[in-house]
């Protein structure tokens, strides 16, 4: 699947692979295993233009691989289990996974991860757990050292659990939203 994140820049999202990326057994369904999203090499980011890529982990190569220190690069992870086929996609992600994910966002100021964030942030505005608080035009040496062209982007100043954070509104199209959300739903989501 190919979601088109800006008019120049694609974020290709395949199906989520049930096989564990160490031993490459099949993880059979309603079988628990660890989904890690991990940072891309820079080469491999400008080759594919993705900055993350979602693998999964049966129990006992998770133990010897993350546990032992032998597993780099990790944003994020949680357990998991393997849907039933044929069963609707659910988000199985707790909330403290997104906001650390959220949190963690924060200090990365690409366009692909500025407009990642924005619609985590999004989620969790929906969500209760993040709240808007005012926001102020981005200047236009901001905008430029974004690499954003809107005159209408926006710096939010919004609270979390108390303390303050910032997040930039790229001020994307509905469509953009969307796609981008569809992005979240495939990297988080049990199924696709």
């Amino acid at each position: 699947m190919a979601l088109a994140l800006s008019h120049n820049q694609n974020w290709n999202i395949g199906r989520v692979d049930w096989r564990c990326a160490e031993c490459q057994s099949e993880l059979p369904p309603a079988t628990s295993c660890w989904a890690v999203l991990s940072e891309n090499s820079p080469d491999a980011v400008r080759q594919s233009g993705l900055p993350f890529q979602r693998q999964n982990y049966c129990e006992g190569c998770w133990q010897s691989q993350f546990e032992t220190g032998l597993l780099k690069g990790v944003f994020s992870h949680w357990k998991t289990s393997v849907p039933e086929p044929n069963r609707k996609a659910r988000l199985l992600v707790d909330d403290h996974v997104l906001v650390d994910l959220f949190t963690r966002l924060g200090e990365q100021m690409d366009g692909a991860n500025l407009r990642f964030r924005f619609v985590l942030a999004l989620l969790l505005m929906r969500k209760r757990i993040l709240r808007y608080e005012s926001s102020e035009l981005l200047s236009q040496e901001q905008r430029h050292a974004l690499n954003l062209t809107d005159e209408k982007s926006e710096l939010w100043h919004m609270s979390l659990k108390g303390e303050g954070v910032d997040v930039i509104n790229p001020v994307l199209t509905n469509e953009q939203i969307g796609e981008v959300s569809e992005q979240i739903s495939a990297i988080l989501a049990e199924t696709i």
